[in-house]
């Protein structure tokens, strides 16, 4: 079983939430950008489409926990852990180039 510290959490969860908002078209949509001094956040990827519109394939149920909880825990842990280690960047690009200075 794989153990994860918390510099691993921190880039696993920011690589996963940068990659689900990079699939999205509307990329620069879902991000906040704010002043150097202020930190970045992610957002949830606004669906293009309802729960229920890949019925029967996935049902609404499983689109939903998927969508609500499951991605917007990853965002939610992002945000956290960027607010936690008191990050500061003005963009994804900006923060990523310096994920290495941060604590485990």
């Amino acid at each position: 079983m794989k153990t994860t510290n918390r510099r691993n959490f921190v880039k696993e969860s920011l690589t996963l939430a940068t990659g689900l908002l990079l699939a999205n078209k509307s990329f620069a949509d879902n991000i906040v950008g704010a002043t150097v001094n202020s930190n970045f956040k992610f957002e949830l990827a606004k669906l293009t489409y309802s729960f229920n519109d890949l019925e029967p394939v996935i049902d609404a149920l499983t689109m939903q926990i998927h969508y609500e909880r499951h991605y917007g825990a990853y965002v939610k842990n992002a945000n956290e852990a960027i607010s936690d280690e008191n990050m500061s960047a003005t963009d994804a690009k900006d923060l990523f180039s310096r994920i290495s200075k941060y604590s485990a």
